[in-house]
């Protein structure tokens, strides 16, 4: 009988954690639709299926701020559905990066490679890379910092056929854990993008707007912090 008690105590432990960490990472994904402007549900790959399906259970999320409309429908109604969805994989030194894993500044010193997706090498695309939380998660008064930007990514190849726009800078958090996300946009012809003036205050929805990219059409994003840092906020890789 000790032993059923103790196993049904434990069940229902990792049940509470499971729960625990989807209700943090519905969180995340909050943001970063702030972030963005759109839903970033269609934008999931394989990996993220069972926080899709937690996110689908959660038909409100942060009721109080969306009323009584979810959050995905509200995205929606503001900047029209997904024409186009495209897988991308981001790989640092054969590292391949699963959607808030927790990557140090010693594991992304180099650029990373991008695969895009996709069967017609007609088609294509600008990638985005920035940092929602510079300099710090409580005072980001340089979001978005642009980390990376490429343009004239074929389709079925990868970002080293592109044409590099900014120059890749390796993040280096000094405070806080740090959202560093990737943003992929269908181009509407080659060279139609240009560079900003600075890295700083970037805001991808504008850079968007001003080059007619439309809305992403792929994203992966990664958590980093300093190299001896020991937050937990965020993590689960």
């Amino acid at each position: 009988m000790k032993v059923k008690q103790s196993i049904g105590k434990t069940t229902a432990l990792t049940r509470r954690t499971s729960s625990l960490q989807c209700f943090h990472r519905q969180a995340e994904f909050v943001e970063l639709q702030k972030a963005f402007g759109v839903d970033v549900l269609p934008l999931l790959g394989p990996d993220d299926l069972p926080l899709l399906s937690c996110l689908k259970s959660a038909n409100t999320i942060r009721k109080s701020r969306v009323g009584d409309m979810g959050l995905a429908d509200t995205v929606r109604n503001d900047f029209g559905p997904f024409d186009h969805y495209v897988n991308i994989r981001v790989t640092f030194n054969n590292r391949v990066v699963v959607n808030g894993c927790d990557l140090r500044p010693s594991a992304i010193s180099n650029h990373p490679k991008v695969e895009v997706g996709g069967d017609d090498l007609r088609v294509l695309y600008t990638l985005v890379m920035v940092d929602l939380d510079a300099p710090s998660p409580s005072n980001p008064t340089l979001r978005e910092y642009l980390h990376w930007l490429v343009t004239d990514i074929p389709s079925t190849t990868n970002t080293n056929f592109g044409r590099e726009l900014v120059c890749y800078e390796s993040p280096r958090p000094a405070a806080g854990i740090h959202r560093i996300v990737f943003a992929l946009f269908r181009q509407m012809r080659r060279g139609t993008a240009s560079g900003p003036e600075r890295r700083e205050n970037f805001n991808t929805r504008s850079f968007a707007e001003l080059h007619n990219l439309g809305l992403p059409v792929g994203a992966a994003y990664f958590n980093c912090q300093r190299e001896a840092g020991t937050g937990g906020r965020r993590f689960f890789a």
